[in-house]
């Protein structure tokens, strides 16, 4: 793809090394790779007229099996990374099983095919398509594309507009991505013609006009997600238009439409008037509210529906990264690397999951608890159970997002290698004939410091860039071989160091972690969140502060002996007792079921 300007390991040669990102990637491994094959396609063989041993999952995957694609696609990364042989044979039978269940005209879907207008078939058909693009490009699946071909015939076949308010089409806007996909992967024609067909130009165009604005709201997560398919068309077309809008529309989210935490979507919304994201925040009750919300807040659908919108803006991070070679775009990622995905309990093994967090000035709380209900008869009614919430959407996009990790530390250009995020891992790649292993050991960013080693088997002459955050105050310091290089580099860009890399050689980069408020948006600029780095900081308790925000070292102070917890002065904040103070540590290690503050007002 000669667009691209860096290329991603594509979830080889990086290992994770001990973290709290590696713990994660553990515990998800687990629960995936165990799920009960005869589960995952228990639908489509009650379906296909097959016998159906066991029972299905239970939740949203007991109505429609709409994640199996997602499954088999975080199966296809898993086996990537860990080389283990007993994932790819979980993976190439589940898909031989689904596969023997597709129907003669190319209906391969989990509902009856006489009632499909009645389920989310192209929200299926999606994820069906993405899972089998990286079955064949990280597994090796042989009839990945045989599959995808058929069941394409068909939805095409029975899909005759685009119209949103029609249930069997919801999100289809999401559809060209893995199309284009496959048409880089096969040159099959017909995902080529097909993505075309799906793409989102009366959305995408918004971000080409001089102000950008809709005509009401948007779903969050799929029209982040939507961008991306404006990604591959760009590298299909090379139609400069699509760069525009992904930079436009990177420059309009960042800008006006994210939490501190990277989060986005308040009840599943985007895109709402001005000083919508801080009433979000706000109580029912609060005389300050305006006319920017759609709907009342409601503590069951929360500020951000986690894993889906951490996915989808993992990836849009990573293409603009590839296409531009711009350091800047590392930014989003690095909020959602801290403060999304990683800040969720585990999913437990019946499928429950943190759909929403909730980011409320009146406090929040972990847990895959989810308290919305459906009451409408469950498809099958033999299993007479109500259509309740495990194994939703989320717990599809939990496994790709945390098995992207390794695909969004390093990116390469020629020989030169660029660090893009500071994690503890090992790279392992050849080099002009040489191979060549950097190892990172941090504890970044409960430190400030960054150790890299290397080990290779003759000298290697290459630039290595390291992205400089767009928090610090000052440039980070640099030293090889413990001694100090003269190089420097400002915020949001590359900061490289050039030589003649040996056996044994050290980096050390020190980047300072300032602490900071950051507001909500420009409506409500007294209601603000506190960060070190780029981790959000919560505290157990709320509060209102009436301190310079412009000086807050003077009055939030480091507890020393602990790993990462601050305290306010006494008199930080408003109220009668000058003695009060609060405590902050960061909120992707804040234990579930425990009431957390994220957003304070400071007057």
């Amino acid at each position: 793809m000669e667009k691209q300007l860096l290329q991603t390991l594509d979830y080889e040669h990086v290992t994770l090394m001990d973290s709290p990102f590696l713990e994660q990637f553990r515990k998800m491994e687990d629960v995936y790779e165990n799920l009960d094959n005869d589960s995952l396609l228990y639908n489509f063989r009650k379906r296909a007229g097959k016998t159906t041993p066991g029972r299905p999952l239970n939740g949203w995957y007991g109505r429609q099996s709409f994640n199996f694609g997602q499954f088999c696609g975080a199966l296809a990364k898993i086996y990537r990374q860990t080389g283990k042989g007993e994932v790819k044979e979980k993976l190439f039978y589940l898909l031989e099983e689904w596969g023997a269940c597709i129907e003669g005209d190319g209906y391969g879907f989990s509902p009856q095919k006489a009632r499909y207008q009645e389920y989310i078939i192209a929200y299926e058909y999606e994820k069906l398509a993405g899972g089998l693009v990286d079955a064949w490009e990280y597994a090796g699946y042989p009839k990945a594309f045989f599959f995808l071909e058929k069941i394409t015939d068909w939805f095409i076949a029975h899909s005759p507009s685009r119209d949103k308010n029609k249930l069997y089409l919801v999100e289809w806007y999401t559809i060209p991505e893995n199309l284009y996909r496959a048409w880089w992967l096969s040159k099959n024609e017909k995902f080529k013609n097909a993505a075309e067909r799906f793409e989102y130009m009366a959305f995408w165009e918004n971000f080409l006009k001089e102000k950008f604005q809709t005509d009401k709201t948007k779903h969050a997560y799929s029209h982040v997600n939507s961008l991306c398919s404006a990604a591959q068309a760009y590298l299909v077309k090379e139609d400069e238009k699509y760069l525009a809008i992904l930079k436009n529309a990177y420059q309009e989210i960042t800008g006006r439409h994210i939490y501190s935490t990277g989060g986005y979507g308040p009840q599943e919304d985007m895109f709402g008037k001005d000083g919508y994201m801080g009433d979000s925040l706000k109580s029912a009750w609060d005389n300050t509210l305006t006319d920017a919300l759609v709907r009342v807040r409601h503590d069951a659908q929360g500020s951000c529906e986690v894993s889906c919108c951490t996915w989808a803006a993992f990836k849009l991070c990573r293409y603009l990264m590839c296409l531009t070679g711009d350091a800047r775009y590392g930014a989003w990622a690095e909020k959602l690397l801290y403060n999304g995905v990683l800040s969720l309990p585990p999913v437990t093994k019946d499928g429950k999951i943190m759909y929403y967090a909730n980011y409320f000035l009146d406090g929040g709380i972990k847990s895959n608890l989810d308290r919305r209900y459906h009451g409408a008869p469950e498809a099958y009614d033999d299993l007479n159970v109500t259509y309740h919430y495990s194994w939703q959407c989320c717990t599809g996009t939990y496994p790709q997002a945390v098995a992207e990790y390794v695909n969004m530390i390093y990116f390469i250009r020629g020989g030169d290698l660029y660090v893009s995020q500071y994690m503890p891992s090992m790279l392992k790649e050849e080099v002009g004939g040489t191979q060549m292993t950097l190892t990172c050991k941090t504890r970044y960013p409960e430190e400030e410091t960054v150790y890299y080693c290397i080990s290779c088997e003759s000298p290697v002459e290459r630039t290595i860039y390291f992205r400089i955050p767009a928090w610090v105050k000052e440039s980070p310091a640099v030293y090889v071989n413990g001694v100090k290089q003269t190089v420097e580099g400002r915020p949001g860009e590359w900061m490289p160091v050039s030589k003649t890399w040996r056996d044994q050689d050290t980096i050390m980069v020190k980047i300072g972690m300032p602490l900071y408020f950051e507001k909500i948006d420009n409506k409500n600029k007294d209601i603000v969140s506190l960060l070190y780095g780029p981790v959000v900081l919560v505290s157990d308790d709320l509060a209102a502060f009436c301190e310079d925000p412009d000086h807050v070292e003077e009055w939030i102070e480091r507890v020393p002996g602990e790993r990462l917890k601050f305290r306010t002065k006494p008199g930080a904040m408003e109220g009668i007792y000058d003695f009060e103070t609060r405590d902050f540590v960061p909120y992707w290690s804040y234990p579930e079921g425990k009431w957390y503050f994220l957003y304070f007002w400071l007057h």
